[in-house]
């Protein structure tokens, strides 16, 4: 059981996450333990939608990254100064205002 510490939350995930509302910044994503696993990405008034299994996340420097849905684990780290959603197995990503492609597991495809 998680202490009734955060003001709103979101249902948990098959891996074990869920956003939740801290108080700090917009949304995080906790553990079954309620431990920060990551700050959340946020879109569209809530934390960021999951697609294809991954939903955005934001690191301490500001560089996104991606959340497993089924494995509740940071699937590709946040390095990427801006990120879109995966669609069709891949998702748009730009580093250093050089735009690419990534696949599910974080590896360049164009």
């Amino acid at each position: 059981m998680i202490p009734a510490t955060f003001p709103d939350g979101y249902p948990f995930t098959p891996g074990g996450v869920a956003a939740v509302i801290d108080g700090k910044t917009p949304f995080v994503y906790i553990d079954v333990n309620g431990k920060v696993v990551a700050k959340g990405f946020a879109y569209d008034n809530g934390p960021d939608y999951y697609h294809e299994g991954f939903a955005r996340i934001v690191g301490p420097d500001g560089k996104i990254g991606y959340l497993g849905e089924t494995s509740g684990r940071i699937e590709i780290p946040p390095t990427f100064d801006k990120a879109m959603p995966f669609c069709n197995g891949k998702a748009s990503v730009e580093v250093a205002g050089e735009e690419f492609e990534v696949d599910p597991r974080g590896a360049r495809i164009r």
